[in-house]
Formats: C-alpha cells, sequence, structure tokens
C-alpha cells in the first residue's frame, strides 16, 4: 500500500468532520438569532434550486439534487403546506409542474442567508492574516474537489 493513502484517508476524514461541524456550529448560531425553526436540510437546497431558476420543472429538479421524483414531490407538498413554494403547469406542456418560491420563503432565504455570511464574517475576523490567507488560498482546492465529486455522482 502506498502512503499517499493513510494521508488521503486522514484528509478525507478531517474534511468531513470539518464541514459537518461547521455547517451546524452555523446553523446553530443562526436559529438562535433567527428565532424561527431551521427547515430540513432537503427543503433547503431545493428553495436555493427554486431561487436559482425559476420555473424550474419537478423533473428537472430530481435530476439536479440527484433525488428520486417522488422525494421532490413530497418536499413540493410540504413546502407549499409552509407556504414557501408554488407550483403551476408551464405554458409548454400542460402536463409539467413549474415551481416558484414565495414571498415568505425569497424573504426568509434573505434572512438565513444574511444571518450566516455575518455569522461567518464575524468568526473570519477573529482569526489571523494568515488562517485568512489559507482558507482564500484553498478555495481553488474546493472548487477542484466539488468538480470531482460533482462528476462522480
Amino acid at each position: 500500500m502506498s502512503t499517499a493513502a493513510p494521508d488521503l484517508d486522514t484528509l478525507a476524514r478531517d474534511l468531513l468532520e470539518g464541514w459537518a461541524l461547521s455547517r451546524r456550529l452555523l446553523r446553530r448560531k443562526v436559529r438562535s438569532v433567527m428565532g424561527e425553526p431551521a427547515l430540513p436540510t432537503a427543503q433547503i437546497e431545493l428553495l436555493r434550486l427554486v431561487e436559482r431558476e425559476p420555473g424550474i420543472r419537478v423533473g428537472d429538479a430530481a435530476r439536479t439534487l440527484r433525488l428520486a421524483p417522488n422525494t421532490i414531490s413530497t418536499l413540493v407538498r410540504e413546502l407549499k403546506h409552509a407556504r414557501l413554494l408554488e407550483s403551476g403547469a408551464g405554458d409548454d406542456d400542460g402536463r409539467a409542474v413549474h415551481l416558484s418560491l414565495t414571498e415568505a420563503a425569497r424573504e426568509r432565504l434573505g434572512r438565513w442567508r444574511d444571518e450566516r455570511i455575518q455569522s461567518l464574517m464575524s468568526a473570519l475576523a477573529e482569526l489571523s492574516e494568515a488562517d485568512r490567507r489559507a482558507l482564500r488560498e484553498a478555495q481553488s482546492g474546493m472548487r477542484a474537489l466539488i468538480e470531482r465529486l460533482e462528476e462522480e455522482a
């Protein structure tokens, strides 16, 4: 076995632990400030996708998020019940369901995004310049890693 395998194993484990912990801590901090219950991750991912691609069809959302169409349909039903998502037939095909955010969803996503950014900026401000530089320099490696993960998915 090469010496690279243990190094890659350690790096992979450290990255997973760091990502999970940082997401959890940010979510907890924002939830305490916002005072409203957090949505499940899958619902947030769907809302963010619809925010980026208004009018996206259910089937396209399923492909993009790599989820089963019936899972997306369940999420749509839940988010419509919460008045965060609207759906309607598209002009091109009366059978295709197109998704759009409600004003309440746009406001909520904006507030959560702003608060997450502020929380992260506050933490970054406490780091040394060397640590911030290391994080900046790691961004190209992170983008390359994300591209590889997308190719494998």
